[in-house]
Formats: C-alpha cells, structure tokens, sequence
C-alpha cells in the first residue's frame, strides 16, 4: 500500500475506514459442533429407515432452537449456525463461557425427557470484520457472514484435536482472562499434538440452571441418567459411543 493510499485511509471516519478495509477485534469465539451426526445420517443411508430421519430432524431441530434461546438470554451474543456446527461471538468471555455450558446441558434433555445429543467445542480469541457489501445485502437467496480471523481457526481446531467425547476446550492464552467463576472448573490438558490446552467441565457451573447434576428427570437426577449412559456405552458401545461414555465418566468424577 502507498504512503498516500496509507495516509488517506488515517484520515478516513472510522465508520467508513470499516466498510472500507474491514476492522480487527478481540472478540472470543466459540465454535460448536454436534457431535454424531455423520454417523447418524450415515445409519440412515444405509437403512432408509424413517425413525432414523426423524432423529436426525429432531435432533437438529432442538440444537437450532438451544442456540436461539439462549441468543435470546445473552443479547450481547453473536450466532451464526449452518448445518451441525455454529460459531458464536461476543466481546465478553463470561456470557461466552456460559452459552457454551448452557448449550451443552440443554442438548442431554428435552421437554423433561432426557434426550442426549452430545456437543464438543472449542473457545478461542480474535476476529477480523470485513467490509459488507451493500449490494450483497440485499440478495434474498445469498446469506453471509462478515466475520474471519485467527480466532475462528483456533476454536474449531480446539475442538477437531482436544480429547475425545463430549468436551469443551479453551485455548491456553485465554488462562489470565476466564473469569473468577468458572476457574475452579477449568483444567490445563493436552490435544493430540502434545499442545497445552485448557478443558472446561460444561457440567458444573450453573448460571441458567438451578444444579443441573441433581435436577430431577423423568423420575431420575441428571447425574444417574448420565452415569447410566455413560457405563453402558464406555463398555458396549462402538467406538464413538465408548469416546462419548468415557468422557462423561470422566466429567462426572472431575
């Protein structure tokens, strides 16, 4: 860029200077993935059978709606869902943190039944805005986001290389930034590179729940349905189940 081109963009109204050349900020990210559903919508390939589409809608159907209750709970949050991940924004790591432990909480039950749709996710730092297209806007069959960056990278590697099962992770740059209340349950860890990473257990902190582990459903505490599910799949499952079931075993006794 010339010495001209650099000192006219200085002088530029920083709203302009944004539609112009994009800006950076710090905001966290938080990418979400709906673990299972490849091999869900792979059993239903194979078998055409009714019961498994309807899981599989079901299933999306209550992830897309977790998502928007909780936007709707935490307005100083960003969504963007397509198909069975979603990244989420916000420039406060605190209601980021609790969107993700909400959000994983409220994929084990449904209507007071239990209903179990494991997530995994990642949490990292860092975004650049680029400039919107007016006339791109404008386009009813064209949906965009206006968001990229670093920190986008890092959430959903997080996610693809931390330990196995239904875990959240944090990158460990942000180890001087989680807030006083979810310390006590974060964890230093390492992904499959050997990296320091730091583990969040999703089931502990409580902001929308009232103890989640002990609260009572279909005649039964989330801790036992959980531990019941978690023993029957960590022994007889197939090799996805046995990740799921070992990483609440483990969770569950953090």
């Amino acid at each position: 860029m010339s010495v001209d081109a650099k000192l006219l963009l200085s002088l530029m109204p920083e709203q302009f200077k944004t539609q112009v050349i994009g800006r950076q900020s710090d905001d966290y990210v938080l990418f979400l993935d709906l673990w299972g559903t490849s091999e869900l919508l792979s059993r239903f390939q194979q078998s055409g059978d009714l019961l498994d589409q309807a899981n599989i809608a079901h299933t999306q159907t209550h992830f897309v709606s977790t998502l928007g209750r909780l936007c709707k709970e935490l307005p100083r949050v960003n969504a963007h869902q397509i198909s069975d991940c979603a990244f989420v924004f916000s420039k406060d790591l605190s209601d980021l943190l609790t969107f993700a432990c909400t959000a994983f909480k409220n994929m084990t039950f449904r209507l007071d039944k239990f209903m179990f749709c494991p997530l995994r996710g990642g949490i990292s730092k860092g975004l650049f805005y680029f400039a919107d297209g007016g006339t791109l806007k404008a386009l009813s069959n064209f949906k965009y986001t206006a968001e990229i960056g670093t920190g986008m990278v890092e959430a959903a590697t997080l996610e693809k290389k931390g330990p196995k099962g239904m875990r959240l992770f944090t990158s460990e740059a942000l180890t001087k930034e989680i807030p006083q209340s979810f310390q006590s349950n974060v964890r230093a860890t390492k992904d499959i590179d050997n990296k320091d990473i730091l583990e969040v257990n999703w089931m502990k902190n409580d902001h929308f729940f009232n103890d989640y582990l002990n609260a009572n459903i279909e005649s039964q505490s989330m801790n036992q349905h959980l531990t019941d599910l978690a023993t029957v799949w960590s022994t007889k499952g197939n090799n996805y189940q046995q990740q799921v079931g070992n990483s609440l075993i483990d969770l569950l006794n953090w």
